[in-house]
């Protein structure tokens, strides 16, 4: 079991590392990039005014394409807890609504720090006619909350009324982005509610710039779906004793940013965005799923990088899983989502077509176990209560 773990790792590593060695394109475009928190000596995130036609690489890798032939995220509402969400650019327009700020007060409208309007983008944004980028779920809607200030700091109240805020405007999904190095008690009985509610929240599994070991919160409570960045070539480091359930693209991202240009950006709060769109898509083709059971689907589908497996929209959508319980059996486990769709890169292709298929003969399964044990659910897709 150890062995075959190592060795499907391994192969899916030389795939990622083959599906990336691609010669770059001499009309890529150099985007600005959005930071988490605005730094005191610089104001707000100015306009980009640069666009990209290319399909960026974290859509290529997951089969966002492919996705769209099962789900495009239609009727499930995602609440975005960050910086707020600009939506002057007609990708976002008719797809984000701001939900209340709950530090300063009032609508959350605009964004000073760009980062909460990248992540809204990263959920939903509508594909548009001359760029590749798009969201994952482009027909689910984001409610955007914010909880930080203007600069993009937070702290445990403001992220439990807001989390409190996105249950009761009745989303399906919250997605987390700021995370602190302490919980308390108000944080802890904002996530029960969500549990109680039947409400997933994904969480990044560490802090942007994160110094210090540790567990950072929300990510850490047992009921919250803890999610850490991958890049395009590999899993970003993570510190030592951060909870970590799942993978997802949270590096070296490209988005939508203020005034609708485009950027780039990366940090541990856009793969929690990422995983909640993948959400929103397996909640509309499968509505009756509780959060335990999309966890499951989520983490028994992804595929092996490391000691995790990694977001596959395609496969949570399509697999078919056994009951609750037991194992999966290899063939219900997909392939790894298919490489960038750039020139160059046939031969890539072919490598990792083969790996991925060597990998599944070796049991990709065993990479991926039920976290049960940690999250102490319930049957019927209610999260245990249980505190930390």
């Amino acid at each position: 079991m150890r062995a075959g773990r190592s060795l499907s790792a391994a192969v899916v590593a030389v795939a990622a590392v083959a599906l990336t060695t691609a010669p770059a394109r001499a009309d890529e475009v150099v985007l600005p990039a959005i930071p988490q928190v605005l730094p005191d000596s610089r104001g707000c995130t100015a306009t980009s005014g640069r666009h990209t036609d290319q399909v960026p690489w974290h859509q290529a890798r997951t089969g966002v394409a492919d996705a769209w032939r099962f789900s495009r995220g239609a009727g499930v509402l995602v609440a975005v807890l960050d910086t707020g969400a600009d939506t002057s650019s007609p990708a976002l327009r008719d797809r984000v609504r701001p939900g209340p700020d709950v530090v300063a007060g009032g609508p959350a409208q605009g964004d000073c720090v760009g980062h909460g309007t990248l992540a809204a983008g990263l959920v939903a944004a509508a594909p548009q006619p001359g760029a590749g980028l798009a969201g994952v779920a482009p027909d689910a809607r984001v409610l955007a909350v914010r909880v930080t200030d203007g600069r993009g700091n937070t702290n445990a109240d403001a992220l439990a009324v807001g989390l409190r805020a996105a249950v009761e405007a009745r989303a399906a999904v919250v997605a987390v982005l700021p995370g602190v190095s302490a919980g308390n008690d108000a944080l802890r009985e904002a996530v029960r509610l969500a549990a109680e509610r039947r409400v997933l929240v994904v969480a990044a599994a560490t802090v942007e710039g994160q110094q210090r070991d540790g567990e950072v919160y929300p990510a850490a409570y047992p009921e919250v779906l803890s999610v850490a960045a991958l890049g395009p070539d590999g899993p970003v480091t993570t510190p030592r004793g951060a909870t970590v359930d799942l993978l997802a693209p949270g590096d070296k991202l490209t988005g939508l940013g203020p005034g609708g240009g485009h950027f780039t950006a990366g940090g541990p709060g856009f793969a929690a965005a990422y995983t909640a769109a993948t959400a929103a898509l397996v909640l509309a083709r499968h509505p009756r799923l509780g959060p335990a059971e999309l966890v499951q689907r989520l983490e028994r589908t992804g595929y092996p990088v490391g000691d995790h497996p990694a977001v596959d929209p395609v496969a949570a959508l399509t697999a078919v899983l056994p009951s609750a319980g037991r194992a999966a059996p290899a063939e219900a486990l997909p392939a790894v989502p298919g490489p960038p769709t750039r020139p160059g890169v046939a031969v890539a292709v072919a490598v990792a077509a083969g790996a991925v298929g060597v990998a599944a003969l070796l049991g990709i399964a065993a990479a991926v176990l039920p976290r049960g044990r940690r999250r102490r659910w319930r049957p019927g897709g209610r999260w245990a209560a249980g505190s930390r």
